[in-house]
């Protein structure tokens, strides 16, 4: 069995643990359960290839601070186990016998002999009495819950205003992890309830790999009553943006920035078709992908099978985003209320955060309602770390805390479809590639004026493509099933309601006749006829396979 589990490899006091590799399947969840309560353990998989082993044995022997054996009826004859005991003694090294099976201590080796004289820890159901186990060994060689708090998400790690002030934008290890310490130090105590950060790119960054560091965390997936906190404490988001979106996986991240398949696979697509409106399409739709939109996740309240509402909190570009879970009685309490600051917009709000859990989306068996929502599919796999609105803080006033005196810079990609129609005047049945043809702005949501202002453009854009189209002014002047002229529909937009307004408003003010050939030439149908979030979402993943089977082999 091969262990997901690192070695230590710090300067700290740690454990040494000797055991039978026949034994694996058994110890090595062991040592995954005494690492994720903060242990810090060595053990033979931290032998790097093409090391001596006995040598790197013998180092860490040597500096080891506890040796602890896992006895049973296969070390009891390794040879290799007896060696290591051997020397722990002959260092007097304390030494810890944990007995992983009915073996006997009285039955053991003349070379186990040293063992019979003390307290040997006990398996029970495959775990290990920590209290047992924190008698016998100590806390020297474990870290504090608050230092491993830290460590994960990498407080201290990130430039501050004053290192831009004064241009130190790349800081040394050393600096890094002597702040790291004064945060530890600064957080313990009993006046000390919460995490504080100044924003979401604590946890998003590259710099403070949080998300991946949190995604990794060993817990034992078994269901509770509340979701499991990553943390210790709860955390407190001083500066945030609020949005009822959800972010779709970009055509750029599938491909981890490599952009020569995504050219790739587009070139081939548009040689394959004659048909240069739809080249175009695949064109528009791949970039539209590219940079990874959002949908919107209002309908989730009206879904009388969830539970959740999901929303995206996030500083800067949405691509910096993480999503938020809250019960729906959190969310209506807070979001769809009387309090003008909060009902005049759907879009979002700028505010502070208090009281969240950090937690893994995607294993918590707390969500597993909300993983088997098809408009869900796949989303945590990509996005496995959230943050959660505990049940036991919706009644605490400051939770979920307005900026209104505060604007924060927070864009999201705006966008607008239309679907290409048949001759009968209807599209696809479910949105196909190479049909669709997306119009996309980035736009500060913390502004309403802006938004605004692109959404207005976003109509314009597709307004004077159908008049284009129309007029004959436009290379695509034929359509489906030998319609001599292209048709479209308007599918659907984010932020929907608002953007078919705009359109509507627009193409009023369009001249008579250029308003008449738009009415002909772009339905917009009736809320309920139009496409929804999941649709999108299934439209992307869609693309995603076309881009996919599009490469070469």
């Amino acid at each position: 069995m091969h262990s997901q589990n690192k070695a230590y490899m710090g300067t700290k006091p740690y454990i040494f643990v000797s055991y039978s590799r026949k034994d694996s399947r058994i110890v090595y969840p062991l040592i995954e359960q005494l690492q994720g309560v903060g242990y810090r353990i060595w053990y033979d998989t931290g032998i790097s290839k093409g090391s001596k082993w006995a040598n790197v044995i013998k180092d860490k022997l040597r500096h080891c601070s506890i040796f602890l054996i896992f006895m049973s009826q296969n070390s009891n004859i390794s040879l290799e186990v007896k060696r290591e005991l051997i020397a722990a003694e002959f260092q007097y090294k304390k030494l810890v016998p944990v007995f992983l099976d009915n073996l006997n201590p009285q039955n053991i080796s003349k070379e186990f002999a040293i063992l019979k004289s003390l307290n040997a820890i006990e398996i029970r159901d495959f775990q290990i009495d920590l209290n047992e186990l924190s008698d016998a060994i100590g806390r020297k060689t474990r870290d504090s819950e608050i230092l491993r708090d830290v460590e994960l998400i990498r407080l201290g790690f990130l430039p501050t205003i004053a290192d831009f002030k004064s241009c130190e934008h790349n800081l040394t290890e050393k600096t890094k992890h002597n702040r790291l310490n004064k945060i530890v130090a600064s957080y313990t105590g009993e006046d000390a309830q919460e995490y504080k950060i100044d924003n979401v790119f604590q946890l998003t960054s590259s710099e403070s790999q949080a998300i991946f560091n949190l995604s990794e965390k060993n817990i034992d997936w078994m269901y509770r009553p509340e979701p499991v906190n990553l943390l210790s404490k709860t955390l407190v988001i001083e500066k945030s943006f609020v949005s009822p979106l959800r972010l779709l996986s970009s055509l750029a991240s599938s491909y981890d920035d490599n952009w020569p398949p995504i050219v790739e696979a587009y070139s081939r697509l548009a040689s394959l078709n004659d048909d240069s409106l739809t080249a175009q399409h695949y064109f528009s739709e791949f970039c539209w992908l590219s940079w990874g939109p959002s949908v919107e996740t209002k309908f989730l309240l009206n879904d009388a099978n969830c539970n959740f509402m999901v929303a995206q909190v996030s500083i800067g570009d949405e691509a910096n985003s993480i999503p938020l879970i809250l019960e729906k009685e959190t969310w209506c309490n807070y979001f769809i209320s009387n309090d003008k600051s909060l009902s005049e917009s759907d879009i979002g709000w700028p505010m502070k955060l208090r009281g969240l859990k950090i937690v893994n989306s995607e294993k918590d068996p707390y969500f597993s309602e909300l993983r088997n929502i098809p408009f869900f599919k796949n989303f945590f796999q990509s996005n496995p770390v959230a943050l959660y609105l505990s049940k036991t803080q919706q009644s605490a006033s400051a939770s979920l805390e307005i900026n209104a005196s505060t604007r924060y810079y927070s864009t999201a990609y705006l966008w607008l479809i239309l679907e290409q129609v048949d001759s009968t005047g209807k599209p696809d049945e479910e949105m196909k590639p190479g049909r669709v043809l997306p119009f996309f702005e980035h736009a500060n949501l913390a502004f309403n004026e802006s938004t605004r202002f692109l959404q207005e453009c976003l109509a314009r854009k597709a307004i004077y493509h159908v008049l284009n189209c129309a007029q004959g002014n436009s290379l695509f002047t034929h359509g489906i099933d030998g319609v001599k002229t292209v048709r479209y529909q308007y599918s659907t937009a984010l932020f929907d309601e608002y953007m078919v307004s705009i359109l509507r408003n627009e193409i009023s003010k369009l001249k008579p006749y250029e308003s008449m050939l738009v009415n002909e030439f772009l339905i917009i149908p009736e809320c309920k006829d139009r496409r929804t979030a999941t649709d999108v979402c299934r439209f992307a993943d869609k693309l995603l396979h076309v881009v996919r089977e599009s490469l070469p082999e």
